[in-house]
């Protein structure tokens, strides 16, 4: 709840706004997730960090995704600010290599794309080169030396909506970890802007190429005033000590929406071209209200509000169409967007329809073997077998796992996803040992790829248990379930509903087990 933003904020913007009209014109706010981790994040002796180096990753690009072209201000600005930074850059990005980075910085910066799962909200992360760091990651980690992290990355502060009273965001996962303090995202802002906060509060933070982070909260809230007065609608930043300074969520594009339907309903992502048209910089120059409808779409989206969300994503496709063009990445990311929030107001022929428009727009501009387009592909072919289509939805998922297989390899995330949702669909189809080997493969790939606590590991072993059950294995399928429920209990805690669940799955298959802390 950001209650620094109370106040009237139709009264809060431009040079001419009367003083004190909002919560954060009268004090620098704080948050914490627990008293708990307030306390024990003031009261840490902390070893000293080996060297006032900071960790900087920036992700301009990244495979499936939109590019973010104002990283590379970013990645300026903390150069000056801090000569002596290891930075991690690009295809360097690696989950390991920040994982490893991260133990050993005292100060962090992430710029890069980012996302939440509202119903799942320990699969909610930041986006790296080769994958997603996670919350379920962080939890698993301890940083001695965390003084400072920056997560210019979406959504990083947003918890879920099925436990409001639980902090499990990924803001909240670094300060229990042992980060002081944190700078993480809530709603929508532009590229451009998140740039500008960035600069400022560095400027505030860095002297003779070190970091003064004791005012960090003050920095925040002074770059934020800064916006407000230059007359930009004020945004509900907020700011922490001991804690995450929430700054909005930012994007270079169309929303962010990433929501993974395994044989329920249409795979869609952030899989968005990084080129194919007028270049990033170009695709930020656009009208204000296009830049608003932007903003209102992702905020929509967001909170579930789907029929809104549509009407303003349609406005926003006709912009995209006179501004950027019909081939550019943004706007053929947008139809495939626009498919999944048809889905999700079950418009399952409109959503088809989407993911078409986007897959063949992608083969005509991007051709048919990039990997946006086998993106594209794997959504249509998921809409079609949800539309009962399955032939043709069966091929065209066919041949994505094909082109997967080859382009990315076999052991790439975006492959083994595909890999599942057709085992699924053979599975159901009648073909059930080539649906199990397929599971099975993804299962086992995912335990390799990302690590069998992954919460995506998890749900694809979930498929599997049924699978084996199905076919007789019944010995096999319940042992499977006891350690995936381990997994859960250890990653999510044993009252978690996926916990929970997991258990009285067990009990349906008379596998009677007591989860203890």
């Amino acid at each position: 709840m950001p209650l620094h933003a109370a106040g009237l904020p139709d009264r809060g913007a431009g040079p001419a706004a009367p003083a004190s009209t909002c919560v954060q014109d009268r004090v620098t706010p704080s948050y914490t997730p627990t008293l708990r981790a307030l306390l024990g994040s003031c009261a840490a002796v902390r070893p000293p960090a080996p060297g006032n180096r900071m960790l900087v990753v920036g992700l301009p690009s990244t495979p499936g995704h939109r590019p973010l072209p104002q990283v590379e201000d970013e990645l300026a600005v903390l150069s000056a600010a801090v000569p002596a930074s290891t930075v991690l850059r690009g295809e360097r990005a690696t989950r390991r290599a920040v994982r490893d980075g991260l133990r050993t910085h005292r100060w962090a910066h992430l710029s890069c794309h980012g996302g939440q799962d509202l119903t799942r909200p320990s699969q909610g992360g930041v986006v790296l080169h080769d994958a997603v760091l996670t919350v379920a990651d962080l939890k698993s980690d301890r940083y001695a030396h965390g003084e400072f992290v920056f997560l210019s990355a979406c959504q990083t502060a947003l918890g879920g909506a099925g436990v409001p009273d639980e902090a499990m965001a990924v803001t909240s996962a670094f300060q229990y970890t042992g980060w002081r303090q944190v700078v993480g995202t809530l709603w929508s802002v532009g590229a451009i802007t998140a740039a500008e906060v960035t600069a400022d509060v560095y400027d505030a933070l860095a002297s003779d190429g070190t970091l003064n982070t004791d005012g960090a909260a003050q920095a925040l809230y002074g770059a934020v005033r800064k916006l407000r007065k230059a007359g930009h609608p004020p945004p509900c930043l907020g700011a922490v000590r001991a804690f995450g300074h929430l700054i909005h969520h930012r994007e270079g594009g169309t929303p962010t929406m990433r929501s993974k339907h395994r044989g329920k309903g249409p795979h869609t992502s952030d899989d968005d071209p990084p080129d194919g048209g007028p270049s990033g910089e170009d695709a930020l120059d656009l009208p204000p209200e296009t830049v608003e409808r932007q903003e209102l779409a992702q905020q929509l989206f967001d909170l579930g509000l789907y029929e809104p969300a549509e009407s303003v994503m349609r406005d926003l496709l006709a912009d995209y169409e006179r501004f950027l063009g019909p081939g550019h990445p943004m706007t053929i990311s947008l139809y495939d967007t626009l498919g999944h929030t048809l889905y999700q107001r079950r418009l399952l022929p409109e959503a088809e329809a989407m993911h078409r428009e986007a897959y063949e727009r992608a083969a005509r501009h991007l051709g048919t073997d990039a990997h946006e387009t086998l993106a594209y592909a794997h959504n249509l072919g998921a809409a079609l077998v949800m539309g009962d289509e399955w032939d043709e939805g069966l091929a065209l998922i066919g041949q994505t796992l094909e082109g997967r297989d080859a382009v990315l390899g076999p052991g790439h995330p975006d492959t083994l996803d595909t890999a599942s949702l057709l085992g699924s669909v053979l599975f159901k189809a009648g073909d059930q040992q080539e649906g199990y080997e397929l599971l099975n493969r993804a299962y086992t790939g995912y335990q390799a790829a990302v690590g069998p606590d992954h919460l995506q590991t998890l749900a694809v072993g979930g498929d599997l248990v049924a699978a084996l059950h199905t076919l007789g294995h019944r010995r096999e399928a319940g042992l499977l379930l006891v350690d995936i429920l381990g997994h859960y209990a250890r990653t999510l805690g044993p009252h978690h509903q996926l916990t929970l669940e997991t258990q009285q799955r067990l009990r349906r298959m008379s596998w009677f087990i007591n989860i203890t802390c």
